[in-house]
């Protein structure tokens, strides 16, 4: 859609495709904003945003050579506290994330209503991540069919939730 100005722009009451959206979009608009707050070439700002394995990112701020001492500060404060800042942006609204800290403390329910436990931590598998609960069992994010602040249900297949989930 045209707005007349020669710009084309988006009517924000169409719906928004949410494969779309880029994922650290909002600690890089943090990161932008801070690093050309306080350099004095803003145009010479250019941020890397590299999508990791897990749906994490890696961002990196390049700047001109005269403003590098600026972005790091002595002993690197400056630098430390702009990571400070950018860790904790809100994260980007979606409904098909699971944060970790939302997932310590839910307790764990098949579809049957049967309790498996409480989850500790979640832990890093190559196949898929691990639920860790209470009593030692694990349970692969992948069986995770829903998710509130104070429960997970989960859909194991048949025979996979007696002992073959203990550690």
């Amino acid at each position: 859609m045209s707005t007349g100005t020669g710009e084309d722009s988006v009517d924000h009451d169409e719906d928004v495709d949410d494969f779309n959206r880029v994922k650290g979009g909002m600690a890089r608009a943090v990161l932008e904003y801070l690093a050309r707050s306080i350099v004095d070439d803003p145009d010479g700002v250019v941020i890397e945003l590299e999508e990791r394995r897990r749906g994490g990112v890696r961002l990196a701020l390049h700047v001109s050579a005269d403003d590098m001492g600026k972005v790091i500060g002595r002993r690197g404060r400056v630098a430390q506290a702009i990571r400070t800042v950018v860790l904790s942006a809100e994260p980007i609204e979606d409904p098909g994330v699971m944060w970790i800290h939302e997932l310590i403390g839910a307790e764990v329910l098949d579809l049957a209503g049967t309790r498996y436990g409480v989850v500790d931590a979640v832990e890093a598998n190559p196949a898929s991540d691990l639920l860790v609960l209470d009593n030692g069992t694990l349970i692969p994010l992948t069986f995770v069919v829903r998710q509130t602040q104070e429960q997970i249900t989960i859909d194991p297949p048949a025979g996979l939730t007696d002992e073959s989930f203990r550690r």
